[in-house]
């Protein structure tokens, strides 16, 4: 009976806080396999080395686009400053910022359409597994997602009650999310564009958000150009990005070129489950097949089109959905960013809500089959995705313990050096095997024998030793080798 009040749309229905409901939920899916940091080739190294170096210095230059995201980098270097380097650590400044997306989030829809609703969608929400696996993470995604809800809770709050000083905030807000990730710019347009659905007293509350919104940004032009000379050294690396090699981009497509609107790039972005599609559909087939946000997109869009006939063309569903639609079109092919699930976290909160709306109405339609089972769906599809991942730090109290036993003779392959940054003894060792240090160790994902920078002199290396870290179908060996002309008798 607990289970079908939920679906009640009574505001005043006994039912748990959302926030309560919410959180447990994410907690149930994330705890019994709790892997934060992953590094490897993986933005969360980046974001660690610029919180080190806040942490070491007070504040550092940014050099790349990870360390300009302040909003992350500098309260996971106060963290890091306070608490000491750690995996732990680390997980804090994520796990804040998760628990406050949360929050303001249920909040929102709460506001709008109540406490049931505001219960479904946020189970919906925190089983959506791109944003689960980012609980304990570093990531970006989050806290631009956390700064942009508190932005637009902030401006319903202003257009409610013709609130001059909750307008300011707003922007304030979302400039801060944009210092996160500029992706947040393209709601300024989207904002605009629906400027005409308010009354002519309401529109003025926008001039005061643009000023809120340029605060933050002026304040970190200024900064950047007293140290730098630069002031748009934030702006230049974020646009220079799309400049570093990448795994998920093939060969022939020309870095060099800019991002916007270049078709080799939107359709260039590793397909998601191997699906394969012209580059004007590319990008929305990889939301779409990714099990890690498809499933809700999915999901609300089912829902849309089952409830049209209920929906008014400026209802708050239709106005949600269409702003999802801009901020995906305008993130895929005039930015061309890399459609992952991680990078349109906004558009899977819109989602979400819309699930959790749309399922009370069909609940109260009698369609509760479909109900039920669309949520049990969501959160089981959730909980096996959000599961998916490996704790590489494992394998670092071996590997430094395999580096003391031969102390100066041991180098270790430069991705395995930052998988396992947090073991101070492998961060100390050199990453290019000497005369000096005829020993490797490698951390690999298949068998020692396919380890990478072995394999290009594989007649010059013996593998001593191994272990085994991985899971059925999901291998992970730590290895370790001497060059062959200083092996004396291996021990395999």
């Amino acid at each position: 009976m607990a289970t079908l009040a939920l679906f009640r749309a009574d505001r005043s229905a006994p039912l748990p806080k959302p926030a309560f409901v919410g959180i447990a939920l994410l907690f149930a899916l994330v705890l019994p396999n709790p892997v934060g940091y992953v590094g490897g080739g993986g933005d969360d190294w980046y974001y660690v080395q610029a919180a080190r170096c806040v942490a070491a210095h007070g504040w550092c230059v940014p050099d790349t686009h990870w360390a300009a995201r302040w909003p992350l980098v500098a309260p996971m270097g106060l963290a890091l400053r306070l608490f000491g380097d750690g995996v732990l650590q680390s997980m804090l400044v994520p796990l804040l910022y998760s628990l406050f997306a949360v929050l303001v989030f249920v909040r929102l829809v709460e506001d709008a359409w109540g406490r049931a609703v505001a219960v479904l969608a946020g189970v919906v929400f925190v089983a959506t597994a791109s944003f689960a696996k980012g609980l304990l993470q570093p990531n970006v995604e989050t806290v631009e997602l956390a700064w942009l809800l508190a932005a637009f809770w902030s401006g319903s709050y202003a257009v409610r009650n013709r609130n001059a000083r909750a307008a300011l905030v707003a922007g304030l807000l979302l400039g801060i999310a944009v210092q996160a990730r500029m992706t947040s710019l393209a709601w300024v347009p989207i904002l605009v564009v629906g400027l005409p659905l308010l009354s002519p007293d309401r529109r003025r509350l926008a001039i005061i958000s643009l000023v809120g919104l340029a605060v933050p940004i002026g304040a970190e032009m200024a900064l950047n150009g007293y140290l730098t000379g630069d002031p748009l050294l934030s702006q230049h690396l974020s646009a220079a990005h799309t400049r570093i090699l990448s795994s998920e981009l093939p060969a022939s497509v020309d870095l060099s070129k800019s991002p916007l609107f270049n078709s080799e790039f939107i359709g260039g972005w590793a397909p998601a489950m191997g699906i394969h599609a012209h580059w004007t559909i590319q990008g929305v087939v990889n939301l779409l097949a990714n099990p890690q946000m498809g499933p809700v997109l999915l999901a609300a869009i089912l829902l849309l089109w089952l409830r049209r006939g209920t929906l008014q063309r400026q209802a708050p569903e239709v106005l949600l959905a269409s702003g999802a639609v801009l901020y995906t079109g305008a993130l895929i092919y005039a930015l061309a960013i890399d459609p992952k699930a991680r990078m349109f976290l906004p558009v899977a909160a819109i989602a979400a809500a819309l699930v959790g709306r749309l399922t009370i109405d069909a609940w109260s339609a009698k369609e509760r089959v479909l109900s039920v089972g669309l949520i049990a769906s969501l959160v089981v599809v959730g909980a096996v995705e959000t599961a998916k991942r490996f704790d590489m730090g494992k394998s670092a109290p071996l590997a430094g313990r395999w580096a003391g036993e031969h102390p100066g003779q041991v180098a270790v392959e430069d991705a395995t050096r930052r998988f396992l940054t947090f073991d101070a003894t492998v961060r100390a060792l050199p990453i290019s095997p000497s005369l000096a240090q005829p020993r490797l160790i490698v951390l690999v994902a298949d068998e020692c024998a396919k380890a990478a920078p072995v394999l290009a002199e594989p007649n010059k290396w013996v593998l001593v030793r191994s272990a085994f870290f991985g899971r059925a179908n999901d291998p992970l060996n730590l290895c370790e080798f001497i060059r062959a002309d200083r092996a004396a008798q291996p021990r395999l």
